[in-house]
């Protein structure tokens, strides 16, 4: 929980000069791109809150602050794309796991490994161009 601390306050930092920048120069793409953070932060951060409250477990705690992170980070669409491709590879994964007999029907994934996956190979994609 304290890096969580310490990713919102670095954020915070961020946003400063951000908004500095976009209210003083009237940029209008830099104020975007913050509100867009700030939506996906919001908008990400609620579904999965109430994708936890409904699963009763099924999804933890920790996969809704790491997507509020990543939303205040990353932007809408990004962090969109992450989440598709973190759902992707944890389905494969899990119909090879279950192939397998590594797990059972019953047996839990953690979502984290996947959403992270899902979040860098976004942000490849979109620092390539091929995305975005």
């Amino acid at each position: 929980n304290k890096i969580l601390i310490y990713l919102l306050i670095g954020r915070g930092v961020i946003a400063i000069p951000e908004l500095y920048f976009a209210l003083t120069y009237n940029e209008t793409a830099s104020l975007e791109l913050f509100l867009s953070d700030i939506a996906a932060a919001l908008f990400f951060g609620v579904f999965f809150l109430v994708s936890f409250l409904i699963t009763k477990g099924g999804l933890g705690m920790g996969d809704v602050k790491y997507i509020i992170i990543a939303g205040l980070y990353a932007g809408m669409p990004i962090t969109f794309l992450a989440i598709i491709i973190g759902l992707t590879l944890s389905f494969f994964i899990s119909i090879y796991a279950l192939s397998t007999k590594k797990l059972e029907r019953t047996s839990a994934l953690p979502m984290i490994p996947f959403l992270a996956a899902g979040q860098v190979l976004a942000t490849i994609l979109n620092i390539s161009g091929i995305v975005g």
